[in-house]
């Protein structure tokens, strides 16, 4: 196939464009409504940063970075899904062991107790249209069965059906929708489409701005608040984070706080206007903000 045939082939349909019209939509009017809410960020940071920051919260997020960067045959059983969350997390933290519980009877690290991950996780991602339960030998069977006859990659082997307490199989998959939008991201011009709805909303300065306020007041305030956040965006982008990278997050929250609101709010502002131009920094909050694909799709 010719560069040509194939760059064709992966332009933005008009579907497509309605869908990202929604996501943009959405995600303007949930951040637009908060600079509302809140003018000023620092009362938002201090009010949301521990209901933001918890465990289940922080799942959420790196097990959703997990499915976009994931193949799609992705699959996982929630014990892999707590021992990749503890190692990924333990990566960036420092004295995060307190996070880290060790599962009774082995030596399986975890980051959060199996029973919460499954109610205030999976749930919660099921419920939202992006992942898919298969329970039982006979559902799993059947979906595996289906992807063959559709001509699709089956699920990965590494992942089998994992017994929950109740004794009934279980494996998580991603759902079609989600797969679907996936595809629609990676589309040629998507980017570049999301960040001209957005700079087109005349909002584009100041909610990125607020964006860049409310990350900075977190790093000032609590070190270990910003690595979680700082996590959450390396998992997104797929960034691999150095030994080195520590002691950097340690100098940014040192020189935080050394700053007063007059210089925060400068310094918001300078890397705002730059970043409005990333069209990848875009596609990264749009995504983080697609989580309920359900109600993007009723819109």
């Amino acid at each position: 196939m010719s560069k040509k045939a194939k760059n064709a082939a992966q332009k933005l349909s008009a579907a497509d464009k309605e869908i990202l019209n929604k996501v943009v939509w959405l995600y303007v009017f949930i951040l637009y409504t908060l600079t509302r809410l809140y003018p000023d960020p620092k009362k938002l940071v201090e009010k949301m940063v521990k209901k933001w920051l918890a465990n289940h919260q922080i799942a959420r997020y790196h097990t959703m970075a997990y499915a976009q960067n994931a193949p799609s045959n992705y699959s996982f059983k929630p014990r892999e899904l707590n021992q990749r969350l503890a190692n990924d997390l333990s990566t960036i933290q420092q004295n995060c062991n307190d996070m880290l519980e060790q599962q009774t009877g082995g030596n399986h690290k975890q980051f959060m107790h199996q029973r919460a991950l499954r109610e205030k996780v999976l749930k919660y991602l099921e419920y939202n249209g992006i992942l898919l339960r298969l329970e039982g030998k006979k559902e799993i069977k059947n979906y595996k069965r289906e992807k063959r006859r559709r001509g699709r990659p089956s699920l990965k082997s590494s992942a089998e059906a994992e017994t929950d307490s109740g004794g009934r199989p279980s494996l998580y998959v991603t759902t079609e929708e989600f797969a679907n939008f996936k595809k629609i991201l990676n589309k040629s011009g998507a980017q570049d489409f999301l960040r001209d709805k957005i700079i087109g909303s005349n909002l584009a300065l100041e909610l990125v701005k607020y964006q860049v306020l409310c990350s900075l007041y977190i790093a000032k305030t609590e070190e270990q608040a910003f690595r979680k956040v700082f996590g959450v965006g390396a998992s997104m982008l797929q960034l691999s984070l150095p030994g080195e990278e520590s002691s950097a997050l340690s100098r940014f929250h040192q020189r935080t706080k050394t700053m007063d609101n007059v210089q925060l709010d400068k310094a918001a502002v300078k890397w705002a206007k730059k970043l409005i131009e990333e069209k990848g920094y875009h596609a990264f909050f749009v995504l983080a903000g697609s989580l309920p694909l359900r109600l993007i799709q009723s819109i």
